[in-house]
């Protein structure tokens, strides 16, 4: 059963991603030019990959969703997160998903409303990879050049940008 819904969100995924990748090149560019920006490049996760820091909108950088005892002040613990679209079954299946493309695809006029009261496992591209255990979503996002970060709790609202969330 899980292997099934992690292949539904997979798939989703797939489906959503040149949309999405669509949607953030207008949001670092709007007719042709960078839109103004107060920060310097912005680095992300890879060593070799700084991400110019010209976007006004919302990008979202990474999201992970899963089992809050796998997230840790120094980042994610607990085993190799299942990346989207990924053929490569990892060693352990870990107690979280990347979600990055599929919250990216929620993004509207820079903005980010998740409404509470409902498990975030149901949302476009998401599936619960932890049955049974309480779960959270933490998403690290830019907006005006400005680094942003939350975790939220599974049945939790979240409403992106905040100024909240800056950890610049």
């Amino acid at each position: 059963m899980l292997d099934q819904l992690r292949q539904e969100a997979e798939d989703t995924v797939r489906m959503l991603q040149p949309t999405v990748e669509r949607r953030k090149a207008e949001e670092i560019k709007s007719d042709g030019e960078p839109r103004a920006c107060h920060a310097p490049a912005v680095f992300v996760g890879n060593p070799d990959r700084f991400l110019p820091s010209f976007s006004a909108g919302l990008l979202i950088l990474s999201a992970t969703y899963g089992n809050l005892k796998s997230f840790s002040s120094a980042g994610l613990t607990g085993g190799v997160p299942e990346k989207e679209g990924s053929t490569a079954e990892p060693k352990r299946r870990a107690d979280f998903i990347d979600v990055t493309v599929a919250l990216q695809a929620l993004v509207a006029d820079s903005q980010l409303v998740i409404p509470p009261g409902r498990s975030k496992a149901g949302l476009l591209g998401f599936y619960d990879p932890c049955l049974g255990r309480r779960k959270s979503l933490c998403v690290r996002y830019l907006f005006r050049g400005r680094l942003h970060e939350c975790t939220v709790g599974d049945t939790d609202g979240l409403l992106a940008p905040i100024r909240q969330h800056a950890i610049e």
